[in-house]
């Protein structure tokens, strides 16, 4: 099977104190123990960098969330998805169509990532309800 981790998913990893760490941990050690493929876009990973390095009352530094996304990109399963024009152009168009906008587009992209790749994305944002035929596992 094929993943996508959500930045959530990210931050929960990364922050041992998260409420959500244990169960984000255990389903990607799960992933990871089967060596299934990752996938990670070029948006989770600046959304990763953009909340770690933000996140109240104790951010990481630049160097604690490159070290975290330099072990994870290690990963040998790992793919990062390098977007096409036509990946862009049936985002847009779906942005339109659906009405989406503000906090849902990034989920749209991620949604349509998944659609393209047969992925199935973890998350725990219940947002991925409103993309039919997207496959999500909320942690």
């Amino acid at each position: 099977m094929t993943y996508i981790f959500d930045s959530n998913i990210l931050i929960y990893l990364a922050f041992q104190s998260a409420n959500e760490h244990k169960a984000a941990r255990t389903v990607t050690d799960r992933i990871f123990a089967a060596q299934e493929i990752v996938i990670l876009t070029e948006a989770i990973v600046l959304s990763f960098l953009r909340i770690s390095t933000s996140l109240k009352p104790t951010p990481l530094t630049e160097k604690e969330a490159r070290v975290f996304l330099d072990a994870l990109l290690d990963y040998p399963q790992l793919q990062l998805f390098a977007p096409s024009l036509r990946h862009y152009k049936n985002l847009t168009a779906n942005l339109v169509k659906q009405k989406i906008k503000g906090n849902l587009v990034m989920d749209a992209h991620i949604a349509e990532v998944a659609l393209l790749t047969n992925s199935t994305i973890i998350t725990n944002d219940d947002d991925f309800k409103k993309f039919p035929r997207v496959k999500f596992i909320k942690i």
